[in-house]
């Protein structure tokens, strides 16, 4: 019953809602209010799947924050007021965008290198 009614229903509704939320505050919130978001929206579907969900949608619903959040809105974030962290020094921003790149793949690791490259230039 989980399997099969639930979880697809779940995982779709989860994902809309994350794609909207992304696209939205991409746009609006200051690029280390983003990445906060990010952080704090992780830990929660974490506490909701250790809490609520069974553990066995615990990959797919991680898979679909870091996508909708952060795969989704690389561009975006490495050309919104990235400068701007660096120049204030904010570097506890940017050691978190590193961290969630990370948890993505190696590719986006040297798409903040390129960013980083560029910043020197």
């Amino acid at each position: 019953l989980y399997k099969k009614d639930f979880e697809p229903s779940f995982l779709q509704s989860t994902e809309e809602l994350y794609r909207n939320e992304g696209r939205q505050l991409i746009q609006t919130l200051e690029l280390s209010q983003y990445l906060s978001h990010i952080e704090r929206r992780l830990h929660e579907e974490q506490a909701r799947i250790t809490n609520y969900i069974d553990q066995s949608t615990k990959l797919q619903l991680i898979h679909l924050v870091e996508n909708n959040l952060i795969t989704n809105h690389i561009k975006q974030m490495l050309s919104k007021n990235f400068d701007k962290l660096i120049n204030e020094n904010r570097f506890i921003s940017v050691a978190l965008m590193y961290d969630l790149f990370f948890r993505i793949g190696i590719s986006l690791i040297n798409d903040l290198r390129e960013a980083f490259g560029n910043y020197i230039k």
